[in-house]
C-alpha cells in the first residue's frame, strides 16, 4: 500500500485556491455591474435636473365672467417646452383630486414663451379650492417624461379674475 499523506493537503490547496479565485471573480462582476447602474442612475439624476433648471412658469387662477369653471392661465418663462402638468387639487372639504394638462400636439402643452388657459376638468365651478399644486412634467433628450418636482407651484389664491383670453 502507497503512502497518501502528501495528497490530502495538495487537494485543500487546490480547492483553497479554487474557491477564492471563483469567489473574487464573482465580486469583481457584481461590483462591476452595481457600479454601472449607480453609474447611469447618477447621470440620468444630473440630467434631470438641468433639464428641470430651465423650466420657469407663472400660474394665474382666473375664471369666467359665469364662475362656472375654475380656470388658470400658465405661462411659460423657460428655456424648455413643458410636455405637461400634474396637478393636484385640494378642496375646502378635504377632498384631494389629480388631474393632468396634456396636449394633443407633439410640442408639448405650452413652449417657451407660450401661455394657455385651463379649465379644471375634475371639480366644477362650485367647489371651493383650498390649493392646486401644479408640477411641470418635461420630455428628455433619452426620451422618457420627467416630473420636475423641485418646480412645484402651489395657488392659494383663488380670487376671480378675467383669463382675459
Amino acid at each position: 500500500m502507497k503512502n497518501n499523506k502528501g495528497v490530502s493537503p495538495i487537494i485543500a490547496w487546490v480547492l483553497l485556491v479554487g474557491f477564492a479565485v471563483t469567489l473574487g471573480v464573482v465580486v469583481t462582476q457584481w461590483t462591476k455591474t452595481h457600479a454601472e447602474t449607480e453609474i447611469t442612475e447618477t447621470i440620468k439624476y444630473v440630467n434631470t435636473g438641468l433639464e428641470c433648471d430651465n423650466i420657469d412658469f407663472n400660474v394665474v387662477y382666473c375664471n369666467d365672467l359665469e364662475n362656472v369653471q375654475h380656470k388658470f392661465k400658465i405661462y411659460n418663462r423657460g428655456l424648455k417646452t413643458i410636455t405637461k402638468f400634474s396637478l393636484n387639487v385640494f378642496s375646502v372639504s378635504g377632498e384631494i383630486t389629480d388631474e393632468e394638462i396634456k396636449s394633443g400636439t407633439e410640442k408639448g402643452v405650452v413652449g417657451p414663451g407660450d401661455d394657455i388657459v385651463y379649465s379644471l376638468s375634475s371639480v366644477g365651478g362650485e367647489v371651493e379650492l383650498n390649493k392646486v399644486d401644479l408640477i411641470p412634467v418635461i420630455t428628455l433628450q433619452e426620451g422618457p417624461l420627467v416630473g420636475c418636482k423641485n418646480k412645484i407651484i402651489s395657488v392659494t389664491d383663488f380670487e376671480g379674475k378675467e383669463c382675459g383670453v
